[in-house]
Protein backbone atom coordinates (compact mmCIF):
# COMPACT_ATOMS: atom_id res chain seq x y z
CA UNK A 1 0.00 0.00 0.00
CA UNK A 2 1.64 3.42 -0.81
CA UNK A 3 0.51 6.52 1.09
CA UNK A 4 1.12 10.34 -0.96
CA UNK A 5 3.30 13.15 0.06
CA UNK A 6 2.51 12.53 3.87
CA UNK A 7 6.49 11.25 3.88
CA UNK A 8 5.14 7.72 5.27
CA UNK A 9 7.28 4.84 3.89
CA UNK A 10 6.31 3.99 0.19
CA UNK A 11 7.31 0.37 0.85
CA UNK A 12 5.45 -1.59 3.67
CA UNK A 13 7.71 -4.38 3.35
CA UNK A 14 10.97 -3.12 3.35
CA UNK A 15 11.46 -3.88 7.08
CA UNK A 16 9.64 -6.89 6.42
CA UNK A 17 13.05 -7.39 4.45
CA UNK A 18 15.65 -6.24 6.56
CA UNK A 19 14.55 -8.20 9.31
CA UNK A 20 14.72 -10.70 6.82
CA UNK A 21 18.41 -10.29 6.05
CA UNK A 22 19.53 -9.50 9.91
CA UNK A 23 17.94 -13.34 10.40
CA UNK A 24 19.76 -14.74 7.58
CA UNK A 25 23.12 -12.92 8.51
CA UNK A 26 22.56 -14.22 12.30
CA UNK A 27 21.67 -17.69 10.67
CA UNK A 28 25.18 -17.57 8.80
CA UNK A 29 26.85 -16.31 11.62
CA UNK A 30 25.69 -19.59 13.81
CA UNK A 31 26.42 -21.79 11.43
CA UNK A 32 30.08 -20.16 10.53
CA UNK A 33 30.23 -20.77 14.27
CA UNK A 34 29.41 -24.46 14.44
CA UNK A 35 31.21 -25.61 12.19
CA UNK A 36 34.39 -24.14 13.71
CA UNK A 37 33.33 -25.85 16.50
CA UNK A 38 32.93 -29.26 14.90
CA UNK A 39 36.50 -28.36 13.14
CA UNK A 40 38.06 -27.69 16.52
CA UNK A 41 36.71 -31.02 18.20
CA UNK A 42 37.45 -33.14 14.97
CA UNK A 43 41.36 -31.73 15.70
CA UNK A 44 41.48 -31.91 19.65
CA UNK A 45 39.89 -35.66 18.37
CA UNK A 46 42.91 -36.53 16.15
CA UNK A 47 45.53 -35.50 18.53
CA UNK A 48 44.34 -37.60 20.92
CA UNK A 49 44.33 -40.59 18.39
CA UNK A 50 47.79 -40.13 17.51
CA UNK A 51 48.58 -39.30 21.60
CA UNK A 52 46.81 -42.71 22.35
CA UNK A 53 48.72 -44.24 19.25
CA UNK A 54 52.16 -43.15 20.75
CA UNK A 55 51.40 -44.26 24.29
CA UNK A 56 50.24 -47.80 22.90
CA UNK A 57 53.36 -47.93 20.61
CA UNK A 58 55.83 -47.30 23.54
CA UNK A 59 53.97 -49.84 25.78
CA UNK A 60 54.47 -52.70 23.03
CA UNK A 61 57.88 -52.15 22.41
CA UNK A 62 57.48 -51.83 18.54
CA UNK A 63 60.71 -50.05 18.34
CA UNK A 64 63.10 -50.23 21.50
CA UNK A 65 64.04 -46.54 21.03
CA UNK A 66 60.58 -45.85 20.87
CA UNK A 67 59.73 -44.42 24.58
CA UNK A 68 55.96 -43.75 25.75
CA UNK A 69 54.11 -40.95 25.37
CA UNK A 70 53.85 -40.69 29.72
CA UNK A 71 57.41 -41.31 29.83
CA UNK A 72 58.46 -38.30 27.51
CA UNK A 73 56.12 -35.73 29.20
CA UNK A 74 57.80 -36.59 32.56
CA UNK A 75 61.50 -35.94 30.23
CA UNK A 76 60.00 -33.04 29.09
CA UNK A 77 58.76 -31.39 32.38
CA UNK A 78 62.33 -32.69 34.17
CA UNK A 79 64.18 -30.62 31.54
CA UNK A 80 62.14 -27.97 32.15
CA UNK A 81 62.02 -27.47 35.38
CA UNK A 82 66.16 -28.16 35.75
CA UNK A 83 66.32 -24.82 33.05
CA UNK A 84 68.48 -27.27 30.54
CA UNK A 85 65.75 -27.26 28.03
CA UNK A 86 64.97 -23.11 28.42
CA UNK A 87 68.73 -22.49 27.81
CA UNK A 88 69.60 -24.28 24.70
CA UNK A 89 66.64 -22.98 23.05
CA UNK A 90 67.57 -19.57 23.96
CA UNK A 91 71.44 -20.81 22.57
CA UNK A 92 69.46 -21.89 19.12
CA UNK A 93 66.99 -19.08 19.05
CA UNK A 94 70.07 -16.67 18.90
CA UNK A 95 71.08 -17.84 15.24
CA UNK A 96 67.78 -18.05 14.07
CA UNK A 97 66.72 -14.91 14.43
CA UNK A 98 69.93 -12.92 13.36
CA UNK A 99 69.99 -15.45 9.97
CA UNK A 100 65.86 -14.83 9.94
CA UNK A 101 66.66 -11.11 10.05
CA UNK A 102 69.05 -11.08 7.67
CA UNK A 103 67.52 -13.14 5.22
CA UNK A 104 64.13 -10.65 5.60
CA UNK A 105 65.86 -7.69 5.07
CA UNK A 106 68.27 -8.83 2.12
CA UNK A 107 65.75 -11.26 0.96
CA UNK A 108 63.02 -8.46 0.38
CA UNK A 109 65.40 -5.93 -0.85
CA UNK A 110 67.13 -8.18 -3.12
CA UNK A 111 63.14 -9.52 -4.76
CA UNK A 112 62.04 -6.04 -4.99
CA UNK A 113 65.56 -5.18 -6.94
CA UNK A 114 64.79 -7.82 -9.49
CA UNK A 115 61.55 -6.71 -10.34
CA UNK A 116 63.00 -3.69 -10.91
CA UNK A 117 65.83 -4.54 -13.13
CA UNK A 118 65.71 -7.10 -15.43
CA UNK A 119 69.48 -7.23 -15.87
CA UNK A 120 69.74 -7.99 -12.39
CA UNK A 121 66.86 -10.75 -12.73
CA UNK A 122 68.89 -12.95 -15.81
CA UNK A 123 71.62 -12.13 -13.66
CA UNK A 124 71.14 -13.68 -10.20
CA UNK A 125 67.75 -15.89 -10.84
CA UNK A 126 69.86 -18.95 -11.72
CA UNK A 127 71.87 -19.02 -8.76
CA UNK A 128 69.07 -18.31 -6.33
CA UNK A 129 67.09 -21.01 -8.00
CA UNK A 130 70.23 -23.06 -7.62
CA UNK A 131 70.87 -22.53 -3.99
CA UNK A 132 67.23 -22.77 -2.94
CA UNK A 133 67.27 -26.47 -4.37
CA UNK A 134 71.10 -27.33 -3.70
CA UNK A 135 71.38 -30.10 -1.37
CA UNK A 136 72.19 -28.43 2.00
CA UNK A 137 74.65 -31.51 3.56
CA UNK A 138 76.83 -31.14 0.55
CA UNK A 139 77.70 -27.35 1.08
CA UNK A 140 79.12 -28.74 5.36
CA UNK A 141 82.74 -28.37 4.14
CA UNK A 142 82.34 -25.03 2.64
CA UNK A 143 80.26 -23.53 5.32
CA UNK A 144 82.48 -24.73 7.49
CA UNK A 145 86.29 -23.73 6.15
CA UNK A 146 83.83 -20.12 5.42
CA UNK A 147 82.62 -19.36 9.06
CA UNK A 148 84.02 -22.03 11.18
CA UNK A 149 82.23 -23.61 14.26
CA UNK A 150 79.83 -21.44 16.38
CA UNK A 151 77.09 -18.71 16.23
CA UNK A 152 78.43 -17.32 12.73
CA UNK A 153 77.68 -20.93 11.10
CA UNK A 154 74.41 -21.23 12.19
CA UNK A 155 73.30 -18.45 11.49
CA UNK A 156 74.84 -18.77 7.50
CA UNK A 157 73.15 -21.54 7.88
CA UNK A 158 69.57 -19.81 8.49
CA UNK A 159 70.51 -17.45 5.38
CA UNK A 160 71.26 -20.27 3.22
CA UNK A 161 67.77 -21.95 3.32
CA UNK A 162 65.78 -19.12 4.38
CA UNK A 163 66.98 -16.26 1.75
CA UNK A 164 66.19 -17.93 -1.67
CA UNK A 165 62.28 -18.91 -1.19
CA UNK A 166 62.18 -15.44 0.01
CA UNK A 167 63.93 -13.54 -2.89
CA UNK A 168 61.62 -15.46 -5.11
CA UNK A 169 58.33 -14.71 -3.48
CA UNK A 170 59.00 -11.21 -3.38
CA UNK A 171 59.43 -10.94 -6.75
CA UNK A 172 56.81 -12.85 -7.58
CA UNK A 173 54.40 -10.66 -5.62
CA UNK A 174 55.62 -7.65 -7.21
CA UNK A 175 55.39 -8.95 -10.98
CA UNK A 176 51.91 -10.09 -10.07
CA UNK A 177 50.21 -7.36 -9.21
CA UNK A 178 47.03 -6.36 -10.25
CA UNK A 179 47.68 -4.61 -13.67
CA UNK A 180 44.88 -2.31 -13.49
CA UNK A 181 45.89 -0.75 -10.22
CA UNK A 182 48.88 0.36 -12.33
CA UNK A 183 47.08 1.40 -14.83
CA UNK A 184 45.02 3.79 -12.13
CA UNK A 185 48.29 4.90 -10.94
CA UNK A 186 49.41 6.44 -14.00
CA UNK A 187 45.97 7.49 -15.14
CA UNK A 188 46.27 9.97 -11.33
CA UNK A 189 50.21 10.91 -12.73
CA UNK A 190 51.35 9.16 -9.48
CA UNK A 191 55.55 9.15 -9.73
CA UNK A 192 57.39 5.59 -9.48
CA UNK A 193 57.54 6.49 -5.42
CA UNK A 194 53.91 6.70 -4.94
CA UNK A 195 53.19 4.03 -7.81
CA UNK A 196 55.63 1.81 -5.48
CA UNK A 197 54.82 2.59 -1.64
CA UNK A 198 50.66 2.81 -2.23
CA UNK A 199 50.03 0.07 -5.22
CA UNK A 200 53.23 -2.40 -5.50
CA UNK A 201 54.08 -2.86 -1.96
CA UNK A 202 50.77 -3.46 -0.73
CA UNK A 203 49.31 -5.52 -3.61
CA UNK A 204 52.25 -7.58 -3.50
CA UNK A 205 52.51 -7.99 0.62
CA UNK A 206 50.50 -11.17 0.82
CA UNK A 207 53.50 -12.89 -1.30
CA UNK A 208 56.17 -11.35 0.54
CA UNK A 209 54.52 -12.69 4.12
CA UNK A 210 54.20 -16.25 2.63
CA UNK A 211 57.88 -16.26 1.78
CA UNK A 212 59.06 -14.85 4.74
CA UNK A 213 56.80 -17.71 6.93
CA UNK A 214 58.36 -20.45 4.28
CA UNK A 215 61.67 -18.64 4.85
CA UNK A 216 61.12 -18.93 8.38
CA UNK A 217 60.21 -22.68 8.48
CA UNK A 218 63.35 -23.51 6.30
CA UNK A 219 65.53 -21.27 8.47
CA UNK A 220 64.57 -23.16 11.32
CA UNK A 221 65.29 -26.84 9.58
CA UNK A 222 68.84 -24.79 8.74
CA UNK A 223 69.40 -23.99 12.32
CA UNK A 224 68.79 -27.66 13.34
CA UNK A 225 70.93 -29.21 10.58
CA UNK A 226 73.85 -26.86 11.47
CA UNK A 227 73.66 -27.95 15.00
CA UNK A 228 73.34 -31.44 14.10
CA UNK A 229 76.25 -31.49 11.33
CA UNK A 230 78.98 -28.48 12.68
CA UNK A 231 77.94 -26.78 15.53
CA UNK A 232 76.80 -29.09 18.35
CA UNK A 233 75.31 -26.19 20.89
CA UNK A 234 71.95 -25.57 21.95
CA UNK A 235 68.91 -28.04 21.02
CA UNK A 236 71.43 -30.03 18.73
CA UNK A 237 73.88 -30.75 21.51
CA UNK A 238 70.99 -31.94 24.04
CA UNK A 239 69.72 -34.10 21.01
CA UNK A 240 73.19 -35.36 20.09
CA UNK A 241 74.15 -36.27 23.74
CA UNK A 242 70.58 -37.97 24.44
CA UNK A 243 70.86 -40.04 21.57
CA UNK A 244 74.28 -41.12 22.71
CA UNK A 245 73.52 -41.70 26.09
CA UNK A 246 70.31 -43.87 24.71
CA UNK A 247 67.83 -41.65 26.59
CA UNK A 248 65.17 -42.09 24.47
CA UNK A 249 62.59 -40.00 26.63
CA UNK A 250 64.45 -37.13 26.80
CA UNK A 251 65.35 -37.43 23.17
CA UNK A 252 61.96 -37.48 21.78
CA UNK A 253 61.25 -34.76 24.37
CA UNK A 254 63.73 -32.72 22.90
CA UNK A 255 62.27 -33.58 19.53
CA UNK A 256 58.57 -32.58 20.38
CA UNK A 257 59.90 -29.04 22.46
CA UNK A 258 61.16 -28.31 18.97
CA UNK A 259 58.07 -29.07 17.19
CA UNK A 260 55.47 -27.10 19.20
CA UNK A 261 58.50 -24.10 19.54
CA UNK A 262 58.27 -23.91 15.68
CA UNK A 263 54.58 -24.61 15.46
CA UNK A 264 53.93 -21.45 17.85
CA UNK A 265 56.46 -19.40 16.08
CA UNK A 266 54.88 -19.85 12.54
CA UNK A 267 51.64 -19.21 14.33
CA UNK A 268 52.72 -16.32 15.59
CA UNK A 269 53.38 -14.73 11.94
CA UNK A 270 50.69 -16.47 10.61
CA UNK A 271 48.96 -14.05 13.03
CA UNK A 272 50.94 -11.18 12.07
CA UNK A 273 50.05 -11.68 8.68
CA UNK A 274 46.55 -11.45 9.27
CA UNK A 275 46.81 -8.34 11.29
CA UNK A 276 49.21 -6.28 8.83
CA UNK A 277 46.72 -7.56 6.01
CA UNK A 278 43.66 -7.16 7.57
CA UNK A 279 42.60 -4.58 5.17
CA UNK A 280 42.78 -6.51 1.90
CA UNK A 281 40.61 -9.39 3.78
CA UNK A 282 38.16 -6.78 4.55
CA UNK A 283 37.94 -5.34 0.86
CA UNK A 284 38.26 -8.34 -0.28
CA UNK A 285 34.80 -9.39 1.57
CA UNK A 286 33.13 -6.14 0.68
CA UNK A 287 33.55 -6.69 -2.74
CA UNK A 288 31.42 -9.64 -2.60
CA UNK A 289 29.49 -8.48 -0.49
CA UNK A 290 28.46 -5.77 -2.78
CA UNK A 291 28.41 -7.84 -5.69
Amino acid sequence: MEWGAAGIDRDPGGGGRALGQEEGSEGMKGLSQRVLNQRFLLRMLSIVVVLGLWELAGIRHIVFAFPRFSDTMVALYKLVISGVLPKAFLLSFRSLLIGFAISAVAGIAWGLLMSSFGFLNWLSRPYIIILYGAPTAALVPIMTLTFGIGLGVEAAFVVLMAMPIIILNTYSGVKNVDQRLLEMGRAFLANRRQVFIKILLPDAMPMVMAGLRLGFSLGFVGMILAELMISPIGLGDLMLRYQAQFRFDKLFAVIAAILVGAALLLSLLKRLENRLLRWKFEGSMGNRGEV
